[in-house]
């Protein structure tokens, strides 16, 4: 099996920071050479609230990682959770100049693309086209094809070119060179879509510690997303009031004893003890499992609830795919299940090749995503996203050009 040269990725969340190398095949096998991992800190719902806590978080993921595969770090792969990204689902048309589409006439169509979104204050993220149409009829390769017409309906995702700038800051100040920047959420599917769910509408909902990313996929493509601040952290802080514990107890209850559907009656009024704040050396009080797995149901729900309304075509979603460190929570797919009426699964990494048991969880779906993503498996997307002019203005159709180049 060939497999990619050596790529490196960097995952940046709330909770932690997750450095790969690594290598992908043809057929997106991710074949996993060190993996490091870290807690997060000066990062604040997917925003750097202290530059020095994240430079030092950073530069500790990626040293671990440096001895563990004794070479030097030089350029990566990024992804950091907070991006707030704006999808545009974009249709134009332009007249074909001659009887066959050239490549001219799709020049001229996505520069019209471009105009339309143009804005200094965005970075472009992803652009993927939906399907061209040449007199109404769609087609995915134009060039050649006789009409009076040609059209295009695509995703052209953008985010603000502050966020990427402080992200390239950030890591430029740990000496490290970004090669490319993608959504979290996006990668997330990547990592975790089976073949059969390429045939379907699926929303994936990546529940981190400060935000939570929706991306919606229809038959394997890009079609809308959407970030909120709502997600593991709200959960522990409510656990956090309603206990009067530290957030680190709260985290320990949440993740231990907290259940998002109580199946067991056995466990409804099980006593879980803890300390409140302050109080480590006191007699711990108790709390019940009911009282717990309501506070984080009726969280849960809120979150679910915003992501069928926040986004975009979720209203044509037929299956949901959970992913990141609040699908840790017991049930939480039983919950989703019922409380969306539709399938759903967790979403564990699928297709690698020497990842440690312990990261074959939901936790690092968006850390394999990225890696197959990075490598340049990226389905029904632009294939070069390397160059970054940290605007929008030409890079569009540049790659939009160099996909055609090489899907034709």
């Amino acid at each position: 099996m060939a497999f990619s040269k050596t790529i490196t990725s960097i995952d940046i969340g709330s909770y932690k920071i997750t450095c790969m190398s690594g290598e992908v095949s043809p057929n997106e096998t991710v074949k996993i050479n060190k993996v490091a991992t870290v807690s997060s800190k000066g990062i604040k719902n997917g925003i750097i609230s202290d530059v020095m806590l994240a430079k030092d978080s950073i530069t500790r993921c990626v040293d671990q990682l440096e001895k563990k595969q004794g070479s030097r770090i030089k350029n990566v792969f990024v992804t950091m959770s907070g991006l707030k990204p704006h999808c545009h689902n974009i249709q134009e048309k332009t007249k074909i100049s001659s009887k066959r589409v050239t490549q001219k006439d799709i020049n001229r169509l996505l520069n019209i693309c471009n105009k339309k979104i143009q804005n200094e204050e965005k970075t472009l993220l992803h652009a993927v086209p939906m399907s061209y149409f040449v007199d109404n009829n769609p087609t995915q390769n134009p060039i050649g094809i006789i009409g009076n017409e040609l059209a295009i309906r695509i995703t052209i995702t953008v985010c603000d070119a502050l966020v990427i700038k402080n992200i390239k800051g950030l890591l430029e100040s740990c000496d490290i060179e970004i090669k490319d920047i993608a959504y979290d959420g996006y990668v997330s599917a990547i990592g975790t879509l089976d073949d059969d769910e390429k045939d379907l509408c699926c929303g994936i909902i990546n529940i981190g510690g400060g935000t939570t990313s929706v991306s919606v996929l229809y038959k394997g493509k890009f079609i809308s997303c959407v970030t909120f601040n709502c997600a593991g952290d709200n959960i522990t802080n409510d656990i956090m009031f309603t206990t009067a514990a530290s957030k680190i107890e709260a985290e320990r209850i949440k993740l231990k004893h907290a259940h998002a559907v109580l199946n067991n009656s056995i466990a409804i009024q099980r006593p879980i003890e803890f300390h409140p704040a302050g109080e480590k050396n006191n007699v711990p009080s108790t709390i019940t499992t009911t009282v717990i797995s309501d506070i984080v149901k009726h969280r849960l729900e809120e979150i679910f609830d915003k992501c069928k309304t926040k986004t975009p075509y979720f209203k044509n979603v037929n299956r949901i795919i959970l992913t990141g460190g609040s699908t840790q929570i017991e049930n939480i797919a039983e919950l989703c299940r019922t409380h969306l009426s539709l399938p759903t699964r967790i979403g564990n990494p699928s297709n690698t090749i020497n990842l440690p048991n312990d990261y074959k969880t939901s936790l690092y779906t968006t850390s394999i995503g990225l890696m197959r993503y990075s490598g340049g498996n990226r389905p029904n997307e632009e294939i070069n996203l390397v160059e970054k002019g940290y605007n929008i203005e030409d890079s569009i159709v540049k790659r939009l050009v160099n996909w055609l180049k090489t899907e034709i």
